[in-house]
């Protein structure tokens, strides 16, 4: 009990019998009330919950896990200044709901996460993330903390970088092409196709790979065509021009025994239309 102490006197009464306990002068007689506990340290964690607050000696109260964490309940008893019994063993429930998610976010480090454990999401293999990963925590009610990360696909690099398939002999769809996503090499206009065109699909490091799952090397093979519109023709008219196919030259001049009646010696080259175009008039 706690109080101030107040000085007592014996007064006899008029009649000779027993007398009575004053208080001396004009102090009046102690008032005491029962003394709080102190609180020990566990109590101001998140993991344990009670109902202690102003316990005072003599009195009980109960520990038990907060929200979010699961455990057994201790009864406590008071006796001032010392509140008495077991700290509650509470562990974090793990969390279940509100995983990192979208397009190749990878939210494996949060598995088996508990409640107030952290975790940092990141990117899947072929995806790459579009600002730094911060950390989401598991939350009492069972659910990581909101998180805005996200991931997008990597772009295949230029397939004309590669030696293969830098050719003009060759026409394809995979410029712009993420991971993922397919397109086809084939042969451009004015070349003819010796085989199949290949299929190739974007992988995760960025390479284009081919039907078995390989860095594609191989181009399809392609045969360039004879251009046959617009060859040289006429009186006095000498050429190369046949059998010049798409993307080759060939000369038109004037035969042994002629002149020009305008311009002079020609080259003509052969265009993936099949037909030549020419450098100049030649007359």
């Amino acid at each position: 009990f706690v109080g101030d102490p107040v000085a007592l006197r014996c007064a006899p009464n008029s009649a000779g019998a027993d007398g009575e306990l004053l208080a001396v002068g004009a102090a009046s007689m102690p008032e005491c009330e029962l003394m709080p506990c102190d609180l020990p340290d566990y109590t101001a964690s998140a993991r344990v919950a009670h109902t202690c607050d102003d316990i005072r000696h003599l009195q009980e109260c109960t520990a038990y896990c907060g929200a979010g964490y699961e455990g057994n309940v201790e009864a406590l008893w008071c006796d001032a200044p010392e509140l008495l019994g077991d700290a509650p063993t509470c562990a974090g429930v793990r969390c279940s709901r509100g995983y990192p998610n979208g397009d190749g976010v990878d939210a494996a480090d949060c598995s088996g996460k508990t409640t107030g454990e952290a975790c940092v999401p990141g990117c899947r293999p072929g995806f790459e993330q579009q600002a730094a990963a911060e950390a989401v925590v598991c939350g009492t009610d069972g659910a990581f903390s909101e998180s805005d990360f996200a991931c997008s696909r990597r772009q295949c690099l230029d397939l004309d970088a590669i030696a293969a398939f830098a050719s003009p002999a060759l026409s394809h769809t995979c410029r712009g092409r993420v991971f993922g996503q397919g397109c086809v090499v084939a042969c451009a206009e004015g070349y003819a196709m010796l085989g199949a065109a290949k299929v190739l699909t974007c992988g995760a490091d960025g390479t284009f790979l081919d039907g078995s799952g390989l860095v594609a090397s191989a181009a399809p093979e392609c045969q360039a065509l004879p251009c046959t519109i617009g060859r040289p023709q006429g009186r006095g008219v000498d050429h190369d021009c046949v059998g010049t196919t798409t993307g080759g030259t060939c000369m038109a001049r004037a035969e042994p025994g002629y002149e020009y009646e305008e311009g002079g010696p020609t080259i003509l080259t052969c265009g993936p239309d099949g037909a030549f175009s020419w450098s100049q008039e030649m007359r």
